[in-house]
């Protein structure tokens, strides 16, 4: 396997395998006719010197339990830095929501605020349209007295032109009574001239 990432120069590939009997050295050889626990056989070619930097300055000596306490010490670093990043995230989501919802009931108190406003403006044409109606229904009112007494007062003079064309008939019937400008009077059934 480090055969094939040295040759092909792929940084990004680190591939550290022990040869099964003889310990590897940082080298990189394994053991005189040891293969790889891949199945890769013979030794690598290039050093794993290069790889130093990303896995510390280890040697030899180190031992299983110190990489557990490493990786330990590792994993309750990054428990923490989680934890805490999920509190920080978990404060900040709990501060938008109130941030929100805050300004949710600022919107819905304005609403509100501006729906009893329209309310009271429509509440009080409501009343100025009552008071007007009243008005206009007394003014009918009036009005149909007033076309009463008039249709009173119009057959009161109709009768009158009535009486008074009689009369001017009669004065013009009794004018022309003879031709003769002779008066005549009507005493109990009798004409006098």
């Amino acid at each position: 396997m480090l055969n094939d990432c040295v040759h092909r120069d792929k940084a990004y590939i680190l591939a550290l395998e022990l040869a099964d009997p003889a310990p590897v050295g940082w080298a990189g050889r394994a053991g005189a006719g040891a293969s790889w626990p891949t199945g890769e056989p013979g030794d690598a070619r290039g050093e794993l010197a290069r790889y130093d930097d990303l896995v510390g300055d280890l040697g030899p000596a180190d031992t299983a339990a110190d990489w557990s306490e490493t990786v330990d010490t590792g994993l309750e670093d990054v428990e923490r830095t989680v934890a805490e990043q999920v509190r920080l995230a978990v404060a900040q989501f709990g501060e938008t929501a109130r941030s929100t919802l805050a300004d949710a009931w600022r919107r819905l108190d304005e609403r509100q605020r501006d729906l009893d406003e329209r309310l009271r403006a429509l509440d009080s044409r409501t009343a100025a349209v009552s008071a007007a109606e009243k008005v206009v229904a007394e003014r009918e009112a009036a009005v149909v007295e007033d076309r009463s007494l008039m249709d009173v007062e119009r057959r009161r003079l109709d009768d009158a032109e009535a009486k008074f064309r009689e009369e001017t008939a009669r004065v013009d019937e009794l004018n022309s009574g003879g031709g003769d400008g002779k008066v005549r009077l009507d005493v109990g059934g009798r004409y006098h001239t």
